[in-house]
């Protein structure tokens, strides 16, 4: 299946409900040149699973969450935007089970953005799916709303107004070498450098990100990983510190050479905690940032294997040190 399409079908296992459509806010992304009004009270998350941005609507009550994605890829070498069109639609065809396009139109000659809709079966569920494409310079930038077909009308409202306020523009300074990372629903942001892995709810995180491999030799990926935890009872940072002290104790076994000092994230008071522990018999070192905001618990820990940790903690302590709470 064609990358893009897999990066949009990441947020079709979702739902939607019977209710008005949302107030909306607008969001830019000034690395991206992009403007765009999004429902206010959706799950807005940027940088994950291959997207600039997505917004998924509140959990429901039936079977499908309706979302908003926006993705970019770069035009193919001497394609102009028509052709580019007609590939993407092909493409379409290709790609979704039982694919009907409902509206579309040739754009005119010159054009810069195209939209069209489609519907196309998921999982057993009927969706319904409006596109706007626009090009920027040499990069095309795909929104899709997404819904099931049964929600068609109650979203046409904000459906029409999101593609109306979809504007790119050519970004005036190159790509960063990191991208940050938001979550607005859990109140942070993290910037993390462009060959990282990143990847959602794996085991006990919320995020975790993975250095590239540094060649067939190299025994572990070095790791940042982020843990967000919403706290039974108000907690001071001086006890959310010394009950994950205690945590590391009890749960992870030979942790040697604890020490903690006060830092801070931005304008948000934190602890630094530092240790060793042995894994799988593999000696790893730990770098950790604890943070509390509310009924909240942050914690934001970079891992590498002991030899090669000093080698690798200026970038941890960048990483780590670009958290914010928002």
């Amino acid at each position: 299946m064609c990358a893009r399409f897999q990066k949009i079908l990441f947020f079709f296992c979702v739902t939607a409900c019977a209710q008005a459509a949302p107030a909306t806010q607008a969001f830019e992304s000034p690395e991206h040149g992009l403007t765009v009004s999004l429902p206010a009270d959706w799950s807005i998350k940027e940088g994950l699973a291959g997207t600039i941005v997505s917004a998924v609507e509140p959990a429901p009550a039936s079977a499908f969450r309706a979302s908003v994605v926006i993705t970019t890829e770069p035009l193919p070498p001497f394609m102009l935007f028509a052709a580019y069109l007609e590939s993407h639609q092909e493409q379409l065809r290709e790609t979704l089970p039982q694919f009907r396009q409902v509206a579309a139109r040739a754009p005119p000659p010159g054009a810069s953005s195209h939209e069209l809709a489609y519907t196309f079966a998921a999982g057993g569920t009927a969706c319904r799916v409006s596109v706007k494409l626009a090009s920027a310079g040499r990069d095309i930038y795909i929104l899709t709303a997404s819904s099931a077909e049964a929600d068609t009308a109650r979203l046409a409202p904000l459906w029409k107004e999101t593609l109306a306020s979809f504007r790119v523009r050519p970004a005036k300074a190159p790509p960063r070498a990191t991208k940050r990372v938001r979550d607005r629903e859990k109140g942070f942001s993290i910037e993390f450098p462009r060959t990282w892995t990143l990847q959602e709810n794996l085991k006990e995180t919320t995020l975790i990100a993975f250095s590239p491999l540094e060649g067939p030799g190299d025994p572990f990926r070095e790791n940042v990983n982020l843990l967000v935890e919403e706290l039974q009872e108000a907690t001071t940072l001086e006890e959310y510190l010394t009950a994950n002290l205690k945590g590391l104790s009890d749960v992870i076994e030979g942790t040697v050479g604890v020490s903690a000092e006060d830092v801070r994230l931005g304008n948000t008071p934190a602890k630094r905690i530092r240790y060793r522990k042995t894994l799988e018999s593999r000696s790893l070192e730990s770098l950790a940032y604890l943070a509390v905001e509310g009924r909240r618990g942050y914690v934001v820990t970079a891992a590498g294997a002991a030899e090669e940790f000093a080698r690798h903690e200026p970038e941890f302590l960048a990483i780590c040190g670009s958290f914010r709470i928002e």
